[in-house]
């Protein structure tokens, strides 16, 4: 509870609401003028707001719906940060009809604004949550070694296309490698820059080969600078299904050092306030599951 006070208490005060179930682009949606890139945005409920183009706002709150998307390629949602409230809905796409349109959330901005524990510059979901892009499963191989520009799967793959990314495993940890389809023949992948190793299982297994590229994608404008990348998290309701999506360049906690959110006092009692000169807080996660339970009913990722 203390949590999601924290996050609703860090969006600040909506300057622009919904006030009218209908499609973003339109005007009447929010009473005559539509948001823009300084906007806080709050769509209330029981309202229902189509995201039917490429908008920029500085923070958006869904406490009704936000459909993302039906069918209208080259969608962009640019935001600073992105909150849905208990008992809302953001969906992209649904089981019975995934969105095969080209759809980004990209996380702006520089700075947190006040917002001391820094649960902002991303995405909180705290509704429900539908995310059903196109799925690319994952496919295997006997091998392939170095200098080779293709790799033979062994069975073809009918949604892979030229410009998509694989990742092929390595036979020892950390000799994976990311290269770019040029090209695809049956079960002939032609990658655009020939292999630095070779890429070989142990008899009887074969070599797993991943595809990276999904149309919907969550991603940061800020990418090499980890203190400021964009998070998503999933908090405490389980009603969240994500598939066919990517989660590129997010993530701001780093555990390689050590976490700098809280005080300390000798006894090694955690203090709960933030340190404000903290960088490294914990939980800001690529993607973050927090308190969804077990068992039936919880959430659900797909490839």
């Amino acid at each position: 509870q203390s949590k999601m006070q924290a996050v609703r208490a860090s969006f600040g005060v909506p300057t622009i609401t919904a006030v009218a179930d209908g499609h973003w682009s339109n005007a009447g949606t929010w009473g005559g003028q539509l948001p823009d890139e300084n906007s806080i945005v709050e769509i209330p409920l029981p309202l229902t707001v189509k995201l039917d183009g490429s908008v920029t706002v500085k923070k958006l709150m869904v406490k009704g719906r936000l459909i993302i998307s039906e069918g209208n390629e080259g969608t962009i949602l640019r935001v600073d940060t992105l909150y849905s409230d208990a008992h809302s809905l953001v969906q992209i796409g649904t089981a019975a009809e995934p969105c095969e349109a080209s759809v980004q959330v990209i996380f702006t901005g520089n700075g947190f604004d006040g917002d001391v524990k820094r649960f902002g510059r991303g995405a909180v979901f705290m509704g429900n949550v539908e995310i059903h892009g196109v799925r690319k499963p994952w496919a295997s191989s006997a091998g392939v070694r170095k200098a080779a520009s293709e790799i033979l799967l062994n069975t073809p793959i009918t949604n892979w296309q030229p410009g998509d990314r694989i990742v092929v495993a390595g036979a020892r940890n950390g000799e994976q490698e990311v290269r770019k389809i040029v090209g695809i023949n049956g079960s002939s992948v032609a990658i655009d820059i020939p292999f630095a190793l070779d890429h070989l299982p142990v008899s009887g297994a074969s070599i797993a080969v991943g595809n990276l590229s999904r149309n919907i994608t969550f991603t940061s404008d800020t990418p090499g600078s980890n203190d400021q990348r964009g998070h998503v998290m999933f908090m405490h309701d389980p009603s969240a299904h994500v598939g066919g999506a990517s989660f590129v360049d997010l993530g701001r906690t780093n555990k390689a050092i050590p976490l700098t959110n809280y005080k300390f006092v000798p006894n090694g009692t955690q203090i709960a306030d933030p340190d404000p000169a903290g960088t490294n807080f914990p939980g800001r996660y690529p993607v973050h599951f927090h308190r969804h339970g077990f068992g039936q009913g919880t959430a659900t990722i797909e490839d």
